[in-house]
């Protein structure tokens, strides 16, 4: 029996004790951190910075998370709410007692650049999406895409991403020789190179076939120092090269 009241006067005094501090169990601080798992070279630390750009500006809107009780945190409603940003690929809501937030977000995956009308550089995710835009500081070494056509046109602007995202890092025909691709209607795509700011027609629907034609026949134009203009790969069998006047 007098163990029984000890246990009644001890939870009586935690439950007192629970609710005269309850309050440190409100949310006291939100953080967003980036799931993402990439290389720590250059052009990834200058997305850091412009995602967490975003996820400073995104944490503005979790605002009216403060002060709630931790175990009246809707986190299905918050997830669901976290996803809906454009840069976002995946989040995961975790409760960190007694009164942490943190949203673990992975990010969307970039596959080129974007030059809108205004001259802005807009990133472009793999699956095409236009993201918020980014300064050339924060850009990273990835080709453009120029046009109202690629703008507009989410088909042909993911399938300039997929074919961006299936060069090489290296070589004649490589992510770091495409400048630039833009999309003519009686032409289709047309890639800019950095060496000699060569033009290559890629045609409607270019793919790995035609990027193995094109490296080749680009490695043979520069090891017979050949002075060519144009290099179009919109043929079945054959690339045609213009020559230099």
């Amino acid at each position: 029996m007098f163990k029984k009241i000890c246990l009644i006067i001890l939870l009586t005094i935690l439950g007192f004790s629970f609710y005269k501090n309850r309050d440190v169990f409100r949310v006291e601080t939100i953080e967003i951190s980036n799931a993402t798992e990439y290389d720590l070279n250059e052009d990834n630390l200058k997305l850091e910075s412009y995602y967490q750009k975003q996820f400073s500006e995104y944490k503005k809107e979790l605002n009216y998370l403060q002060n709630i009780f931790m175990w009246d945190l809707p986190l299905k409603k918050i997830t669901e709410l976290s996803s809906k940003p454009n840069w976002v690929d995946d989040v995961r809501v975790i409760r960190h007692w007694p009164n942490k937030l943190e949203l673990k977000i992975k990010t969307k995956i970039l596959g080129c650049l974007l030059v809108n009308g205004n001259g802005k550089i807009i990133p472009v995710a793999k699956d095409g999406t236009l993201l918020p835009q980014i300064t050339m500081q924060e850009a990273p070494s990835l080709p453009f895409l120029r046009g109202l056509e690629l703008n507009k046109n989410m088909e042909l602007r993911k399938k300039a991403v997929d074919f961006i995202s299936q060069l090489s890092d290296e070589g004649m025909f490589s992510k770091h020789q495409v400048v630039e691709i833009f999309y003519k209607e009686t032409e289709g795509f047309i890639a800019t190179l950095d060496w000699k700011g060569l033009l290559v027609k890629l045609g409607y629907n270019p793919n790995s076939v035609t990027i193995s034609r094109l490296k080749q026949v680009l490695e043979y134009i520069k090891n017979k120092n050949i002075s060519g203009k144009i290099v179009d790969a919109n043929f079945s069998k054959r690339v045609l090269v213009k020559l230099q006047n």
